[in-house]
Parts: structure tokens; C-alpha cells; sequence
């Protein structure tokens, strides 16, 4: 879920965003928003998988597999907004270049 917490002036009451497909129930997955203006979301998740979603609609843009334990946490490059970085429990760092529709 996302939390818009910029506005002050009424209660959080709902999530502006939920993306859906990424699996998290044991470990802690660190994600985070990057490409163009910040329009991408990114997520590790338990089975291994990082997954991309478009902000504003959720949609699921892309499943990267590539590490073969869970993936802990995604970091986007803030030079180059379509690279992000991947850390997982097998040992490994994975530098990804993600493509978008738009």
C-alpha cells in the first residue's frame, strides 16, 4: 500500500495506492517509487521476484526473476531513473534496466 501523508488537513483513512502480486508474510521487503518522476513502484517479495507496478493505476508492468531467494529490497538509481538495484538472501545484488510502456 501507499500512504499520501503530504495532506495534513483531513485523516488517513485509505491507502492512494495498492499494488498487488509481490508475496511478503516472514521477512521485512523494502521498496520504493522511481523511473520518470517517480512513476514506477518497485518491490522485492518472498518468491525470489522483483516486481514493477505503474503508480498512479497499479497495474503490474513487469516480474524480473533472476535471484533465487527472497528479495529483500529494490533501490532506484537517482542518476538514471529506469535502473533500479535488487539485494536478496542468495548473496547477490542485481542491476536491472527496466523498461516502460509509455
Amino acid at each position: 500500500h501507499a500512504w499520501d501523508l503530504h495532506e495534513t488537513t483531513t485523516p488517513i483513512r485509505a491507502p492512494c495506492g495498492v499494488y498487488r502480486g509481490q508475496r511478503q508474510g516472514r521477512f521485512i521487503i523494502r521498496g520504493g517509487f522511481g523511473g520518470a518522476n517517480g512513476g514506477l513502484v518497485a518491490s522485492g517479495s518472498e518468491d525470489s521476484q522483483v516486481y514493477v507496478w505503474e503508480r498512479r493505476s497499479g497495474e503490474l508492468l513487469q516480474v524480473l526473476p533472476g535471484h533465487s531467494a527472497t528479495v529483500n529490497a529494490v533501490c532506484w538509481s537517482v542518476r538514471e531513473p529506469h535502473v533500479l538495484a535488487s539485494c536478496s538472501d542468495d548473496g547477490t545484488v542485481r542491476i536491472w534496466g527496466v523498461r516502460t510502456q509509455a
